[in-house]
């Protein structure tokens, strides 16, 4: 009977030096299951804030933007006399560039109107004798004209100190980082007037109002992924 004792015995042993045993703290991986809400977001809150919508199209709120040329600037051959004086023909122009809201990068504008002030503060009529003023709100870097506007003296006159309002509406088109504003003066001369300063301006200050239809679905600001940045482009709807 000792016989089979000691067998088992050594077979009991031989299976405990088979068996590695650990020397090293065992590595715990823990996860939460956690239950979360659903939460929707309503796309006004996804949108810059200078963009609101009501469902259908989206304005763009665009502070005034005034932009003005001196006689001088203007007229190089212009100068201050104190006396009556016939005023020199003159044809001269200038530009400004002004950004769209922050964290707009672009519009594609489908609609909207352009609001217009220009006031003349120089001492004579600069459409007198069948002068104009022509102002182009436009793209900046080459983009769509927007919008424009003739003043012409064959059919309206401007004397100093008035003031002519417009509204003019926008055309279609992509505007990405600026609007660009020029403004051109082509004055016949001939006008009796004493150009005391020449630092005297023509001044034109517009609002634009555009509007968008919204209808891309894309990773529309390139960082790899769709997400609420890509609302900051406005597109129209195909």
């Amino acid at each position: 009977m000792r016989l089979p004792r000691l067998c088992s015995a050594a077979i009991a042993g031989l299976s405990l030096g088979a068996c590695e045993i650990p020397t090293e703290a065992p590595i715990v991986e823990q996860r939460w299951m956690l239950p979360l809400d659903e939460v929707t977001l309503h796309q006004d809150q996804l949108l810059p804030p200078a963009v609101t919508t009501d469902g259908a199209v989206y304005d763009v709120s665009i502070d005034p933007i005034r932009v003005s040329g001196s006689l001088g600037s203007l007229c190089a051959a212009c100068s201050p006399s104190a006396a009556p004086a016939p005023v020199p023909a003159y044809r001269g122009g200038f530009v400004t560039l002004d950004g769209l809201p922050a964290e707009v990068v672009a519009v594609d504008v489908a609609s909207g109107t352009i609001e217009l002030t220009i006031t003349n503060g120089l001492a004579f009529d600069p459409l007198q004798g069948g002068g104009t003023v022509t102002i182009t709100v436009a793209g900046a870097g080459g983009g769509p004209v927007l919008g424009a506007l003739l003043l012409d003296g064959a059919t309206l006159s401007m004397p100093p100190g008035s003031v002519i309002r417009r509204t003019i509406s926008l055309a279609t088109g992509t505007v990405r980082g600026a609007l660009e504003t020029t403004v051109e003066v082509d004055s016949p001369g001939g006008q009796i007037a004493s150009v005391r300063d020449i630092t005297h301006n023509v001044d034109v200050e517009y609002k634009p109002n555009p509007q968008a239809t919204y209808g891309f679905v894309g990773d529309n600001n390139g960082n790899g992924v769709i997400d609420y940045k890509d609302y900051y482009y406005l597109d129209p709807m195909s």
